[in-house]
């Protein structure tokens, strides 16, 4: 009796022992992980050639996109079987040096106006009857950029954000950059700068289909890898999704497009259509508007 007393007193710390385990197995495999926050879209196949634009805003995933350091500018490639420099967190003041010299000089090099995740306002998708695609996307947003008292006294300048916001904006121009605007932060001595950011990409590749997935190989303006989505096509809509949680066309954090056919022939202008029945992702260019040029 004393002896299957004891093996009962054994085996309970031991069944403990194995939850425990168990819980912090579970812990490690899924709480830290954020997992996919974009649901798969349909994945039915069939005949996804033609022109498309949004019928939905598309879902896409938040990703920490880091701005190229300041000190990677217009470094040269890295030499073969030499490994790339390590990145870091780019540095507080984002580039930005405030000389101590004459105010019309004072901006001795910009800040860095950057921002990561911005969404995708505009998206259209070309699938060609020869076999290549073209893929537009565009992205804006209107963000801040804080410069403490530090960053603005480390050169020894004495000026105030008010007196050099025009220095700013000339010497950070941008064709994707507007309304920049700097004025004095909270901070005594701060400064508190706003500015919208639009950037838009064109790609052309050339694109394969199997069963549910197509696959994309993204020829210019540079070779990337191919990319797989699986996709529905039926009727006027189409929806794809990156296989594997992948981004679609290359795109960062681009998951999932819900998409309308672009309709060139009602007679009407409609979504994807730069005019009526015209357009670039139309066989005819509207009034005045020019092929766009090759890419490299």
């Amino acid at each position: 009796m004393q002896t299957r007393m004891q093996s009962r007193a054994m085996t309970k710390p031991f069944t403990q022992l194995l939850s425990a385990l168990a819980l912090v197995g579970t812990f490690v495999s899924t709480g830290c992980a954020e997992g996919d926050t974009c649901k798969e879209l349909g994945s039915c196949g069939g005949d996804l050639r033609g022109a498309w634009t949004y019928a939905s805003p598309p879902c896409q995933s938040l990703l920490d996109e880091p701005p190229t350091e300041v000190w990677l500018f217009n470094r040269p490639a890295t030499v073969a079987r030499t490994p790339p420099p390590e990145s870091f967190a780019s540095e507080w003041c984002a580039g930005f040096v405030l000389s101590s010299t004459a105010p019309e000089m004072a901006v001795a090099k910009p800040p860095v106006f950057w921002v990561g995740g911005e969404p995708y306002i505009n998206g259209r998708v070309w699938y060609k009857e020869d076999g290549t695609y073209e893929s537009r996307f565009s992205r804006n947003g209107t963000y801040g950029l804080d410069f403490s008292t530090a960053c603005m006294r480390n050169y020894g300048s004495p000026l105030a954000c008010g007196d050099i916001q025009q220095l700013i904006v000339a010497k950070a121009a941008n064709p994707n950059l507007t309304n920049v605007s700097c004025t004095d932060g909270a901070e005594a001595g701060s400064c508190s700068c706003s500015f919208s950011l639009a950037a838009s990409g064109r790609v052309i590749g050339s694109y394969s289909v199997n069963g549910n997935t197509v696959t994309h190989r993204p020829l210019r303006p540079r070779v990337l890898f191919p990319s797989d989505a699986t996709y529905c096509a039926q009727g006027d809509r189409l929806q794809l999704s990156g296989a594997r949680t992948t981004s679609l066309f290359d795109s960062p954090g681009l998951r999932t497009l819900d998409m309308k056919r672009v309709n060139c022939a009602d007679g009407a202008q409609g979504d994807g259509e730069d005019g009526v029945d015209c357009g670039l992702m139309c066989p005819t260019l509207c009034e005045g508007q020019v092929e766009p040029e090759p890419l490299p």
